[in-house]
């Protein structure tokens, strides 16, 4: 999934993504596949959701 299918099949909400394939081009990076692990309707609970899977991990 890209960036553009994300906005399509989730508007107005906030998205957990995770990078399926990346490249980096000096200090950038792109993400060209993303998968969305969740959606969320309030920004609080999502960044809640990433911190507690970064926790995990």
């Amino acid at each position: 999934m890209n960036w553009i299918d994300v906005r399509k099949y989730y508007p107005n909400k906030w998205v957990v993504l995770e990078g399926l394939k990346t490249r980096k081009q000096g200090n950038q990076k792109y993400y060209d596949n993303i998968s969305v692990m969740e959606s969320f309707d309030d920004g609080n609970l999502a960044l809640k959701a990433c911190n507690s899977f970064h926790a995990k991990n």
